[in-house]
């Protein structure tokens, strides 16, 4: 007769790893819903005259965003969907100007922050591989 495997109980995330986890999805959900308004609006001010690369990357941008409930991130599964977000969006403003320093560019400003805030959430993903790869 086989033995019975017992499973191994998984002790519950401390309240500090609850906290960190809930904040990194407060900054996900902070930072992708600033990429998202900054890049669709840029798209329907440029309607038809967007570059096609730049229009699919932000139509990308969207069907993630859209895949986040109410634009909340309030699981790890939305987390990483910010992280799709995040990713598609460099990707729109890479595809606009390969320096991502829009220098000439009248939104320049406004396309510099959502590089940083695409960076910030892409830092939390890294943040979480660097520790998971300590333990």
């Amino acid at each position: 007769m086989a033995a019975k495997k017992h499973p191994q109980k998984v002790s519950p995330p401390s309240r500090q790893a609850q906290q960190e986890e809930k904040k990194r999805w407060q900054l996900a959900e902070t930072e992708c819903r600033a990429l998202a308004d900054t890049l669709f609006q840029w798209l329907r001010a440029q309607g038809d005259n967007a570059p096609e690369t730049a229009r699919q990357y932000c139509a990308m941008t969207a069907v993630h965003y859209r895949r986040l409930r109410n634009g909340r991130v309030i699981s790890p599964g939305d987390f990483d969907i910010c992280i799709e977000v995040s990713r598609h969006a460099l990707r729109t403003l890479q595809s606009l100007d390969a320096t991502l320093e829009f220098a000439d560019w009248p939104q320049g400003e406004a396309f510099r922050q959502a590089r940083l805030s695409a960076d910030l959430v892409q830092a939390e993903l890294q943040k979480l591989k660097n520790k998971g790869a300590r333990s």
